[in-house]
């Protein structure tokens, strides 16, 4: 099914299958379309359709099929002695290699629906893929009210007097995006062990919820070596329209950060 013109003018999200800017292989994300353009074909799936999208190994057909009678027919020929020894020896190791890769199989990106899988072939599972299908999933989990809407923010912890200059700046930034690029953020189950790592002195916090889908700076999940995981990193200064909420971001009697309770918890 072809998403409309408003759907596509409204992605959420871009993800390259193979290579950056490769347009004739990416994954787009709509409010209600998940579109796979694959070796410049387009496919669309509506996202109420999809159970899950996820990556798997496949066999490949046709490299097996193509070993495994060719090491058959070398096979015969060296015990009828029908060639060249040296020559059927060599067919022989070809038709093996050829078999083993069918075997190995390949990586491929699977869009689960009611009865059907639909694969599209990865030639590797890059990080940016990783997390892009995180996402959908949650996404697709939060639309069947499977997920509370906290967990689909982003999330930062600020310095009090940094979000009071932002409020009077009108938007807010960081003095990493100098440093590095990027502000930090973590995703909802992230959060605490991020506040537990960075933030042991009692100086005020106050916490921002974003939506990533009202940030104007580009959102990117990187690997961060030292805790071996993905976090959201956000390309740009912080648009105030993007804050759902900033909250006091405190310990609990025994020293522990908790996460607050937000006026926002529920599924719309």
């Amino acid at each position: 099914m072809e998403a409309s013109p408003s759907e596509r003018d409204s992605i959420k999200a871009i993800c390259y299958l193979y290579k950056e800017n490769d347009d004739k292989n990416k994954c787009l994300l709509s409010e209600a379309y998940l579109t796979i353009i694959y070796r410049s074909r387009s496919y669309n799936f509506e996202l109420s359709h999809i159970k899950q999208i996820t990556f798997e190994s496949r066999k490949l057909m046709l490299p097996l099929i193509l070993g495994g009678t060719s090491s058959a027919f070398v096979l015969i020929s060296i015990l009828n002695n029908l060639f060249n020894p040296w020559l059927s020896l060599s067919f022989l190791f070809v038709s093996l290699v050829v078999g083993y890769f069918g075997w190995l199989g390949t990586n491929v990106l699977t869009i689960k629906e009611a009865g059907h899988n639909n694969d599209f072939m990865l030639k590797h599972i890059s990080i940016n893929m990783r997390s892009f299908v995180v996402y959908v999933n949650k996404l697709i989990r939060f639309k069947l009210g499977k997920l509370p809407l906290k967990e689909m923010f982003i999330y930062h912890i600020s310095i009090k007097k940094d979000w009071e200059r932002a409020i009077q700046e009108k938007v807010y930034t960081h003095e990493s995006l100098i440093k590095e690029g990027f502000i930090h953020a973590s995703d909802y189950d992230q959060l605490l062990s991020t506040a537990e790592m960075y933030y042991s002195e009692d100086v005020p916090l106050v916490l921002l919820a974003i939506d990533p889908e009202k940030l104007k700076a580009p959102v990117k999940y990187e690997l961060a070596v030292t805790r071996d995981s993905l976090f959201p990193h956000i390309f740009g200064p912080v648009n105030l329209e993007a804050v759902i909420q900033a909250v006091p971001f405190e310990k609990d009697s025994t020293g522990k950060f908790f996460f607050p309770k937000l006026e926002i918890e529920q599924n719309n």
